[in-house]
């Protein structure tokens, strides 16, 4: 005799599963999580925040 599973608990596990198996799939590949070095980070911020303060400036000046 075999269980009746609700489909929207089937649809549940289902996608927890997915969610386990991409995970699982992630974290098997080796690779670092930035290449980035330290002083090309804050060169890449200090960029950023110069063009967001550019944006706010014309946006005064319009």
């Amino acid at each position: 005799m075999s269980r009746i599973i609700h489909p929207l608990k089937a649809a549940r596990h289902a996608r927890l599963f997915e969610l386990i198996r991409q995970r699982n799939l992630a974290s098997a590949v080796d690779m670092p999580v930035s290449t980035i070095s330290p002083a090309e980070a804050q060169l890449f911020r200090l960029q950023a925040e110069r063009s967001i303060r550019a944006g706010q400036i014309d946006k005064l000046a319009g």
